[in-house]
């Protein structure tokens, strides 16, 4: 079966693909290579419209502390549409892929497979005692008094690490709700790579749902930049 891929270019603006099962993905050059970007199904790349810039800008400004570089910011499709139109100048469900920097290039120079257990044994906290503990430790998680909280690997597999995270943010001085995070951690093209999804939580989240989401998408990731 032929796989279907479609192709974009920053300066043609970034196409949404709603239809579930396919992902979108482009090209870019990253430390002389050109990586496939893969997002999940039903998620959208933020364009070059200026409200979706503007919030580009914004969500950059998180990560930027030296160490990683925001290839992508993503979202699902239909928040994406309404930040466009103006209407929405915060992301619920979204996600980014970052490239972490060490005295100013990409960190790499090891196999997948080793990186993965390396995240694996450096972060086995919660590995051992799956989700139960993920999430009893996410619903004492109290986003008044707590910025950010690694809750350590909850799986791996062929393609990353996963990790799960809670965090609140400050956009433009504001400080969000809390959000849950899974991360995948893996490398492509001889490079690191973290995929970030996030969901703003109410109550603790369905951490099996994200990590289902993500263990499809770094798949895809990996397969697209043998």
């Amino acid at each position: 079966m032929t796989q279907i891929r479609t192709y974009l270019t920053a300066a043609a603006g970034l196409l949404c693909v709603a239809l579930a099962g396919i992902a979108a993905a482009r090209p870019v050059t990253v430390g002389g290579q050109v990586v496939e970007l893969v997002v999940p199904a039903g998620y959208c790349e933020l364009g070059a419209s200026p409200p979706e810039e503007r919030l580009r800008r914004i969500y950059s400004k998180v990560i930027d502390d030296g160490t990683n570089l925001m290839l992508s910011l993503f979202a699902a499709c239909d928040e994406v549409a309404e930040v466009k139109a103006g209407g929405r100048t915060e992301l619920h469900r979204f996600g980014q892929i970052l490239l972490p920097i060490e005295n100013g290039r990409p960190m790499g120079g090891i196999a997948r497979a080793e990186y993965i257990a390396f995240v694996v044994g450096a972060e086995r906290r919660i590995l051992d005692s799956g989700f139960a503990a993920a999430k009893q430790k996410l619903n004492r998680f109290d986003p008044i008094v707590e910025t950010g909280q690694n809750f350590g690997v909850i799986a791996s597999d062929d393609a990353a690490a996963y990790m799960a995270i809670a965090s609140r943010a400050t956009l433009n001085d504001k400080t969000t709700g809390a959000q849950v995070g899974v991360i995948g951690a893996t490398i492509v093209r001889d490079m690191g790579f973290s995929v970030n999804l996030y969901r703003r939580a109410q109550t603790a989240p369905d951490l099996q749902d994200l990590l289902a989401v993500q263990k499809a998408n770094l798949a895809t990731f990996v397969r697209s930049n043998r």
